[in-house]
């Protein structure tokens, strides 16, 4: 940032408001050398754990809320181990409502497609035990019956099972060695296949039962672990907005170093604005109590930091 777009300002204000300080205006405020466009020596210590609440936040529909912070809670190891622990459960817990959820979408799919093949009175194990058939389950388009009788010096079979008003639901049987021309033939009139699972046995009407059974069992599952992922979240949300919150306070604090002294009771601080927020920054630092604000080279009482050590205490 070009530092004819900066603005020089001082602050000074009672330490007992330094906390309150660091989170309203930390933000806007800029060191020399961040002015000159000049790299940070040192990479500050909390941006890593700040970008991993910020990400374990999103994934789990927290809406992260500055909060004033009065006192730390919990110290460094401490936020990173909680961050650590709840990102672990969440992925894990999300990764088994992903799974549930595809299952209960497979059985689903398993039921439509049982009840509109109860037309066949044959056993699925018998069929997918031939040596030397080839089946394919699917719905054929109403408009496309017609057009079969064009094929009938071809080495095929089609079953209907199913009537509806723009699809046949059915099957149709071939030889291994028609195969590849008979899925030609269909393709050309429509048919679009569904996959029935291998482990299916006995008659789609005997079958559908257990896979209503299935799909009940597995959607349970799923409501189950999706108000334990609730839950979750639930539980952990106040403590991750807060301990984000103090975080973001240590990091603010932590490139404040080389801006600010506390003296006799009072704190003060020399830093660069951008021009575009200048005003944002006299917003929020008169909402603070007995706060001053000066720009440009410092005159009265506020005085330029750097004059005393910076010491930096939270009780």
């Amino acid at each position: 940032m070009g530092s004819d777009k900066m603005i020089l300002v001082n602050l000074e204000g009672p330490a007992e408001a330094l906390d309150e300080f660091t989170l309203q205006c930390s933000e806007y405020l800029h060191s020399p050398g961040e002015r000159e466009g000049k790299k940070q020596d040192e990479k500050n210590p909390y941006s890593g754990l700040l970008a991993k609440i910020e990400k374990v936040a999103a994934n789990s529909g927290i809406a992260l809320e500055r909060q004033n912070v009065r006192a730390l809670t919990a110290s460094e190891e401490e936020i990173r181990r909680f961050t650590d622990e709840f990102y672990d459960g969440f992925c894990d817990m999300q990764s088994r409502l992903q799974a549930l959820e595809e299952s209960v979408a497979r059985c689903r799919d398993v039921v439509t497609q049982l009840r509109h093949l109860q037309g066949m009175g044959l056993r699925f194990e018998n069929i997918f035990s031939t040596r030397f058939l080839k089946v394919r389950f699917g719905k054929l388009p109403v408009d496309s019956e017609e057009k079969l009788c064009y094929y009938q010096d071809h080495v095929f079979l089609f079953f209907p099972f199913l009537r509806g008003e723009s699809y046949i639901w059915g099957a149709y049987f071939t030889t291994e060695e028609y195969e590849s021309e008979t899925d030609n033939i269909f393709a050309a009139l429509f048919f679009e296949r569904v996959w029935v699972p291998q482990d299916i046995r006995g008659t789609p009407r005997e079958e559908l039962e257990g896979a209503k059974a299935r799909l009940q069992h597995e959607s349970g599952e799923y409501d189950k672990l999706s108000e334990s992922f609730r839950r979750l979240v639930e539980e952990n949300r106040a403590k991750l907005i807060r301990l984000y919150s103090e975080t973001k306070f240590l990091a603010r604090s932590y490139d404040m170093r080389g801006m600010l002294a506390v003296y006799s009771g009072r704190f003060y601080v020399t830093g660069f604005v951008q021009k575009d927020e200048i005003k944002k920054m006299e917003k929020a630092a008169g909402l603070i109590e007995d706060v001053k604000l000066q720009m440009g080279k410092p005159t009265g009482s506020v005085k330029p930091a750097g004059h005393w050590p910076w010491r930096r205490e939270v009780s």
